[in-house]
């Protein structure tokens, strides 16, 4: 995420091409109670957050409901192509990136 960042951030000719074409909507980190942990994928609770992505309960995931709720707004709202989920990994490959149109 902080390439992403760095990279929109910078007045380089690419980001000010996509800047110009695309609005971006950033969530730096989700799993923050999980991170603290140095968990990479799951909260606080041991739970992967990815796999609790399609039925999180309101209560142990609240992070991923309120992350759906505004997906979901932006989606009636103005649309997107699709989002990216960004996280480090405990290979030695340490960022995957999963583009999603829908579930």
């Amino acid at each position: 995420m902080e390439g992403v960042l760095k990279f929109l951030l910078n007045d380089s000719p690419y980001s000010r091409y996509l800047k110009k074409r695309f609005d971006f909507v950033l969530f730096p980190m989700v799993n923050v109670d999980g991170v603290i942990y140095g968990n990479f994928r799951c909260d606080i609770n041991g739970n992967d957050m990815n796999r609790r992505w399609r039925q999180p309960h309101k209560i142990f995931q609240g992070a991923i409901v309120q992350l759906r709720r505004k997906l979901e707004t932006l989606q009636s709202d103005q649309g997107f192509e699709f989002f990216f989920d960004l996280h480090g990994h405990s290979k030695k490959l340490n960022t995957f990136c999963y583009s999603c149109i829908k579930d």
